[in-house]
């Protein structure tokens, strides 16, 4: 699912960067037109978002604390606290991935700077 997201931002951001003109929204009258690496960008952002939400319930589906039963209080805290930052990250990631081609057009620099962070 990495790779399919990142071909995804790697898609959006070979449309936005070489060719800014063909990677303007071309929508009708009153609506919403999304360039080839916007609808990339949205799907990437939408399984980032997915695999984010969907991290938070991972301590409690696989039940991660009956594989080390031994393990001392302060690294049961460290990894909650690393999984929950990671969760948080991603979902946040995945947010502003969804939102990024309606709030800012292909061709401005900070579009360009969002693909290329993802990518990186």
């Amino acid at each position: 699912m990495i790779r399919v997201m990142g071909i995804c931002i790697f898609v959006g951001g070979s449309f936005v960067l070489p060719h800014p003109v063909s990677a303007q929204s071309v929508g009708g009258s009153g609506g919403i037109g999304l360039s080839a690496g916007d609808v990339c960008q949205v799907i990437g952002g939408a399984i980032a978002l997915g695999f984010g939400i969907w991290h938070f319930a991972v301590p409690g589906l696989y039940r991660w604390q009956s594989y080390v039963p031994d393990a001392p209080d302060c690294l049961v805290r460290a990894v909650d606290a690393t999984n929950f930052f990671f969760s948080f990250s991603l979902s946040l990631i995945g947010v502003t991935s969804i939102v990024m081609p309606f709030i800012a057009d292909a061709a401005e620099p900070i579009s360009k700077f969002w693909l290329w962070a993802n990518v990186g």
